[in-house]
């Protein structure tokens, strides 16, 4: 079965305007998600997902720039945007990352895999509240994917990739991966929603570049204990979470 990973993205957040390409370290934020996911040998393509805006052109410039592909598509159907570059690139399962969120472990989305495939799953993620934020990456099969969009009632609900998957839970067979011990940090939030996010993910990708070594989750949770101090950082930064606990993995990417 082909597997691509698309990264859903836009520049225009009202939040943080441009975050994407704010540089760490001399590179665009988004780089650091591009290479995590180019380590998948599984993955046959990554794919970055944005609008036929303007304002998203510097986005395909940069995947031109790092030698991905890009598709453009809707600007506030994102599963409709997906389900297009999937159907474009002729994907049987999606490795479903968000732009803002840089740290997709490719350990995990490998093990994820295998469990999707053994288990003949619909979507195979990680427990909510589990690990960090901004590390789970939900791997799903494009015609399950299909279906929840057919199941889709409400237009809200188009900007969510996942969400039509999550409320019709009856009718999809929905895989967890139970993080270990050492990948368990809920309370840690590496999701780049806001300037202070910036500040707390530079540690992280700083101390990856002075040991040469993309950090796994179980890494990052070490890290992050031996320097508590930092997670102060974004700790007043406000989430849009939905209630019940998932933060849905494409607030309007």
């Amino acid at each position: 079965m082909k597997i691509i990973a698309t990264i859903e993205a836009r520049l225009d957040s009202s939040r943080f305007p441009k975050k994407l390409i704010q540089k760490i370290n001399g590179k665009p934020a988004i780089y650091y998600l591009i290479k995590r996911l180019q380590k998948i040998r599984e993955i046959e393509k990554v794919v970055l997902c944005t609008t036929k805006r303007k304002v998203d052109d510097d986005l395909v410039k940069l995947a031109n720039k790092y030698k991905i592909h890009y598709f453009r598509g809707s600007y506030t159907n994102v599963i409709k945007r997906i389900l297009q570059a999937s159907k474009k690139f002729k994907a049987q399962i999606i490795v479903q990352a968000s732009g803002d969120s840089l740290f997709s472990d490719p350990e995990l989305i490998r093990q994820k895999l295998f469990m999707l495939r053994a288990n003949k799953a619909d979507i195979v993620c990680a427990f909510p509240q589990t690990l960090p934020e901004g590390i789970d990456t939900p791997v799903i099969k494009v015609s399950s994917l299909k279906r929840s969009y057919k199941l889709i009632k409400r237009k809200n609900d188009y900007e969510h990739v996942t969400k039509s998957i999550f409320d019709n839970k009856n009718k999809f067979i929905v895989i967890y991966y139970t993080p270990k011990f050492s990948e368990y940090f809920p309370n840690l939030d590496l999701c780049l929603d806001e300037i202070n996010d910036l500040k707390l993910i530079k540690k992280f990708i700083s101390h990856e570049k002075k040991n040469k070594k993309m950090m796994n989750t179980g890494e990052i949770v070490s890290f992050i204990k031996k320097n508590k101090k930092i997670i102060n950082i974004n700790k007043n930064v406000k989430r849009k979470n939905n209630p019940k606990g998932f933060k849905f993995f494409n607030e309007k990417n």
